[in-house]
């Protein structure tokens, strides 16, 4: 009798033991924005909260990121300033390096699209002046380098590290140019 109760005992601890649930951890987003565009520094990491400043836009058929953040400045006079940096390269892939130019030999492929579009607004109510800069053939070439490839071990996502680095150019006045050099990390949101 005793060795009855202690196995019936013994199976319902087993029973008990297998009916825990299952316990993952918590996705950390490890994805981020280090970055001087212009004049403005970006020490930004996504944090969870809605509206991510750095997300990817699409996988395929090309990989498409962009960078959006928008800050209001207090010290003279109030200003209100956006900046949003689209990046679109073919298969992003570990170790390999992008350029806006054609024919460099320490580049693998060329970069289909790269653009950063700055608004500034001197008070809420007043007119946005928008300004786009891009590469310019002419010019110094921008170089993106992939560092790193790997996957969101959650929601299976290409997640991209890699680093920006040289001049985009308004393409309404050549002389007005801005310097890049951009650290970052980035993930699609969409399937999250």
């Amino acid at each position: 009798m005793k060795n009855t109760i202690l196995l019936l005992l013994g199976a319902l601890l087993l029973i008990k033991c297998s009916d825990k649930p299952d316990i993952t951890a918590p996705t950390i987003d490890d994805t981020f924005f280090f970055a001087k565009i212009g004049k403005n520094g970006y020490d930004i990491k996504n944090d969870g909260a809605k509206g991510k400043a750095i997300r990817t836009i699409q996988e395929y058929p090309t990989y498409e990121f962009v960078f959006h953040h928008t800050f209001k400045t207090e010290l003279f006079r109030p200003n209100i300033e956006t900046t949003t940096l689209k990046v679109e390269v073919e298969t992003p892939e570990n170790d390999k390096t992008y350029s806006s130019a054609t024919g460099l030999s320490d580049v693998n492929q060329n970069l289909k699209v790269i653009t950063c579009e700055v608004a500034t607004q001197e008070v809420e109510t007043s007119p946005v002046e928008k300004k786009t800069y891009e590469p310019h053939d002419k010019k110094t070439p921008i170089i993106l380098e992939v560092l790193k490839v790997d996957k969101d071990p959650s929601s299976g996502v290409k997640i991209v590290e890699g680093k920006i680095k040289g001049f985009l150019f308004n393409n309404e006045n050549l002389k007005d140019s801005i310097e890049i050099d951009a650290h970052f990390r980035t993930k699609s949101y969409n399937q999250n």
